[in-house]
């Protein structure tokens, strides 16, 4: 290198201004020698017999597209900086890509109180067909209806006066981010299958196109799961969900029971049909159950499978301070009496008390309670249907135990 020479030369005793060079001199060769590195071109390490060097490669690129979402805002700065100096100068414009369809699923919740439910499910039935939709489950009283999200807000109205109107709610969550996650992850995927079957072609060595195989069917398996993802978010944004909750002329006594204690009051607040009052706690966050995606990846944890089981979380007050028993106990009090069956069991470190509606194909309500100190763990599976239990059951159970520190 030419500074140590340079410096070799240097006389002894130098002026100021002198020595001032020579540092610079000094800071310039080492930038100089520095960015020639960085500049050079290093091809990739070639795939290796075993596989090795697709693993890494895959799971490299896999944690690059989740990630590329995040980052996302910060390139969007860099492409507007580079957009507004290029206009400043004088130069060509640069076209910037246009931003994504934004993709929000709307879900409707209605509880209404009519003279006949066997009527009113076939009024629902016969005017989610003339809306363009269609029913998506009849669980006893609770009738659920898909129908396209353009004509949301007018069937939406229609369902609330269907009789007297007792509750109801909108929600609108944003999956775009999801979608665009999910999208991303997918492409990379079937890149590196396309990669490893140019490979698989071009080998001569039988252990090697073992590996490949065993690689190539791995990432066929996340491409299929990744897939049915991007089903499933893109039927949510394009159908919307109306659940309706028809309730006898009766009097709903059991609403009324129990104390009236403050601290009790978010327990018959609780609703299978709106995962507000939980999740609106602090977040908790959760593993998504295999089959179902999340839909709120920020604020609070909703994750939903594509015929309507969903599963959400939330950390409330541990007010008055109580076990996992005692809360179980309590909810089941309160709440038991509407249903036909009602069972506690442990799952993890959670409690849950399983809630099975009246009727022949009924829904079932899950309600995990696990208490950490001053806060109170706080889970709600629902499932529209038995086969939606059925489907579901294994992969929530295996959610909670995680949660729950269970084996």
């Amino acid at each position: 290198m030419f500074v140590p020479a340079l410096v070799s030369r240097t006389p002894a005793r130098l002026g100021r201004l002198g020595w001032m060079r020579v540092v610079l001199l000094f800071w310039l060769g080492l930038a100089t020698a520095c960015m020639q590195r960085s500049t050079s071109s290093v091809p990739p390490p070639p795939y290796g017999a075993s596989g090795s060097g697709y693993e890494a490669d895959y799971e490299d690129q896999m944690m690059m597209a989740e990630s590329a979402p995040r980052g996302a805002p910060r390139a969007k700065r860099r492409e507007m900086s580079v957009a507004d100096a290029s206009a400043a100068s004088g130069g060509p414009a640069i076209e910037r890509a246009p931003a994504p369809a934004r993709k929000v699923h709307y879900a409707g919740y209605a509880r209404v109180r009519v003279g006949s439910v066997e009527a009113a499910t076939d009024q629902l039935t016969a005017k989610a067909a003339e809306w363009g939709g269609f029913v998506e489950s009849v669980s006893g009283s609770v009738v659920t209806l898909r129908v396209p999200v353009d004509g949301f807000e007018a069937s939406f109205q229609a369902v609330t006066e269907l009789g007297e109107l007792l509750d109801r709610s909108i929600t609108a969550r944003d999956v775009t981010e999801a979608f665009t996650a999910v999208d991303l992850r997918l492409a990379t995927a079937r890149r590196t299958r396309d990669r490893l079957v140019e490979l698989l072609a071009r080998s001569e060595d039988e252990q090697e196109k073992l590996a490949l195989i065993k690689q190539i069917q791995r990432v066929s398996e996340e491409i299929d799961r990744l897939e049915g993802q991007l089903r499933t978010l893109d039927s949510l944004a394009n159908m919307s969900r109306i659940t309706v909750e028809l309730v006898p002329r009766q009097a709903q006594a059991w609403r009324e029971r129990g104390d009236g204690t403050a601290e009790m009051a978010w327990i018959r607040a609780l609703s299978p049909f709106k995962p507000d009052l939980v999740s609106a706690g602090k977040r908790l966050d959760l593993s998504v159950p295999e089959g179902m995606v999340q839909l709120t990846p920020k604020r609070r944890f909703i994750a939903e499978g594509p015929d309507g089981a969903r599963i959400w979380s939330g950390r409330l007050a541990n007010e008055p301070a109580g076990d996992g028993a005692f809360w179980v106990d309590a909810i089941q009090a309160r709440l038991g009496a509407e249903f036909s069956a009602a069972e506690v069991e442990t799952v993890g470190g959670f409690t849950l008390l399983k809630l099975t509606d009246r009727g022949d194909s009924p829904y079932v309500w899950w309600i995990a309670i696990q208490p950490r100190g001053t806060s109170l763990d706080v889970v709600e599976i629902y499932f529209p249907t038995p086969a939606e239990l059925e489907r579901f059951e294994v992969a929530v159970r295996a959610t909670l135990k995680a949660a729950g520190g269970g084996a």
